[in-house]
């Protein structure tokens, strides 16, 4: 199915409150372009940060450069030191129990995910399924090199579908590379992959693959 196609039948069912939740990098930014071109009745889809960059550069933010596309009829909330309140996480917490979210995020060429990276001296409280879904402060990870702010695997899971976006034919060869790999657990996006099973669909030259398609295609 096409990206486009999909989204728009995700935004016009009124059967329950829906949120898309986007990642940064330079891999969302065709995908909200898409996005951007869907007209709403009302500004009624909110629009949350996977991950942030904790920066006071606003240059390099994720959310000023969502803003920049979603230009209009979108609720974007900033991620920053106040959403990791207890009693803030708990609500989203329960928003997203409540609701439909899409997840819109992008993979690292290292196999990181949000602002999850194998590295991290925080990542197996990061990766487990046994901790309660939440929002982490991490040290300064990645590039730019920088404190972030990442939901953890357990709230990643609470959404009902995750486009993992491979837009480029590097990146669908790492992936591939990675999840036959014998060390997966090296690899982030392994993690998602297994404990996430059918919410995962694959964005590819605008179309939606599955992992059995993507796979048999490209693999």
């Amino acid at each position: 199915m096409l990206f486009k196609k999909f989204v728009k039948q995700y935004l016009n069912n009124n059967l329950t409150k829906k949120n898309i939740i986007v990642s940064g990098g330079t891999s969302v930014i065709n995908p909200l372009k898409i996005l951007n071109q869907i007209k709403q009745r009302k500004k009624v889809t909110n629009v949350y940060l996977l991950d942030e960059r904790n920066s006071k550069n606003f240059n390099i933010q994720n959310y000023f450069l969502i803003k920049k596309i979603l230009k209009k009829n979108w609720n974007i909330s900033k991620l920053n030191k106040n959403f990791l309140q207890k009693k803030n996480i708990i609500n989203f917490t329960k928003k997203l129990k409540l609701s439909k979210s899409l997840i819109l995020m992008g993979m690292g060429s290292d196999g990181h995910f949000a602002s999850i990276f194998s590295e991290s001296k925080k990542f197996n409280k990061l990766i487990s399924l046994k901790q309660k879904p939440n929002f982490i402060e991490t040290e300064n990870l990645g590039e730019p090199f920088c404190k972030r702010f990442t939901m953890n695997l357990s709230m990643i899971l609470l959404s009902s579908k995750i486009i993992i976006i491979l837009d480029k034919y590097k990146k669908r060869s790492l992936f591939l590379k990675y999840i036959n790999s014998n060390s997966r657990k090296n690899y982030p996006i392994c993690s998602l992959v297994n404990h996430g099973k059918n919410k995962i669909l694959f964005l590819v030259k605008k179309k939606l693959l599955s992992i059995k398609q993507l796979v048999r295609i490209y693999g």
